[in-house]
């Protein structure tokens, strides 16, 4: 039997950390802005999603994603004037933002070539429907050039009558939303839908991402690429074995690019948190159980996510996976050889956010509700301050290349930040 406390916290963490339905999202940001309308004219509160389905971008609470799906409502942190930058990514020493100039203004992309220094105005692509403005949508870089842009939004035209009035009655069958997906493989120029080809990929290309087999629903798929010649979704030829993966698993990490891949998952047999790990970029992969996690209970209609690992990466092999025991509690673990062995780390307090992101320094930072808290290897995690970064602000960072000048990139509902070490932060300046 469960212990109640187990079942408390375990809700509290995933409320802090998971992602609600897209209804719930927009419910919430109603609720916000006529709250702070009646109170504060002209501030408002936005709902954004997270790019990335990929691990991208962090908007951001873990699993996102999520690459590509709802994440928890994000305040504005500063003074809330607009414009917003509402979803951001990065690869290399590109930065691409969406821009919203007020509330019912349309969106905009811009490309910065040099880590924002400059900015260069970009095509969006078409609206699912009718979409609410701004227009609320995913965004990730998962290679240079190669960008993916999500969005929900209901059928055009929405319901068509009603059977009170004597017109035609809305048809149940029809969709109440939309989920739409765009690839553009020249840095925002020019959009086409995803489309997919069946012979597999050796290896994740250097430079680039691994991209979630979500994002085209093919079967029997775990993870795949973006050709960056084509802009096709192609699966790897080999998947990760020994663990089960659900669709969406593969981007809720914060891992750099073109290091090694790390896929969260749960172990078919124990139900147990899980690690699959490659070092070669997918053509072999590794698996670990963290046998000292809460299992999945069978049958208990939970969501499997919630008993994943929270996996964080830097370069080098150095990682961080957070799990859960049966009281509740959360452990980290610690690796520097690229998830062959792990060390049981610190347990970790007031979490309001997973899975943090590995600083340049090797320590984990973790977002709590009192403001951030860091740990080196096995130790204990502590409160510390982060230079320019608002209190509260914090959400999930992306990691976006080695090679960048500020390679860490996290957005935060309407502003995004850059860093070289992940300690300190600068805004980036909207064009």
């Amino acid at each position: 039997m469960r212990e109640p406390q187990f079942d408390r916290v375990r809700s509290e963490v995933a409320a802090a950390v998971r992602q609600p339905e897209f209804g719930t999202v927009r419910q919430r940001a109603g609720q916000v802005r006529r709250r702070r309308a009646a109170t504060t004219s002209g501030v408002f509160l936005v709902t954004v999603l997270a790019a990335a389905s990929f691990g991208y971008t962090a908007q951001n609470t873990p699993p996102d994603y999520g690459s590509l799906d709802p994440v928890p409502v994000a305040t504005c942190t500063q003074d809330c004037s607009w414009p917003w930058m509402t979803a951001s990514a990065g690869t290399g020493a590109e930065v691409y933002g969406v821009i919203s100039r007020c509330e019912e203004c349309d969106s905009e992309l811009f490309v910065s070539p040099d880590g924002a220094g400059s900015w260069e105005a970009r095509t969006v692509p078409p609206a699912p429907g009718e979409v609410r403005t701004p227009r609320v949508v995913s965004l990730a870089a998962p290679g240079p050039g190669l960008l993916v842009w999500r969005e929900q939004g209901s059928p055009a035209g929405g319901v068509t009558g009603t059977q009170g009035t004597g017109g035609p009655a809305a048809d149940p069958t029809a969709p109440s939303s939309i989920m739409q997906t765009w690839i553009s493989r020249d840095g925002g120029r020019t959009w086409a839908r995803p489309t997919a080809t069946t012979a597999p990929a050796d290896a994740v290309p250097a430079g680039a991402r691994p991209v979630d087999c979500d994002l085209v629903e093919l079967p029997a798929c775990v993870v795949g690429v973006l050709d960056p010649g084509s802009g096709r979704f192609t699966p790897l030829a080999v998947q990760p074995t020994g663990i089960t993966v659900e669709p969406g698993w593969t981007s809720e990490t914060s891992v750099p690019v073109g290091d090694r891949l790390w896929v969260p998952g749960l172990d078919p047999a124990t139900r147990k948190p899980a690690v699959a790990t490659s070092s070669d970029a997918g053509r072999t992969w590794r698996t670990h159980v963290f046998t000292d996690g809460a299992p999945l209970p069978a049958d208990s209609g939970l969501p499997a996510a919630r008993f994943a690992p929270n996996v964080a990466a830097g370069a080098g092999g150095t990682a961080y996976a957070v799990t859960s025991r049966a009281d509740g509690t959360l452990i980290s673990h610690y690796t520097t050889d690229g998830g062959t062995t792990w060390q049981t780390g610190a347990a970790i307090e007031r979490i309001r956010a997973l899975p943090g992101y590995v600083a340049a320094d090797g320590s984990h930072i973790v977002a709590t509700d009192v403001g951030a808290s860091a740990a080196r290897g096995t130790g204990r995690y502590t409160s510390i301050a982060l230079s320019g970064m608002p209190e509260g602000a914090i959400r999930k960072v992306e990691i976006t290349s080695e090679q960048a000048g500020k390679p860490y990139l996290m957005a935060s509902g309407s502003e995004t930040y850059l860093s070289a070490d992940g300690r300190t932060w600068q805004q980036i300046r909207i064009p």
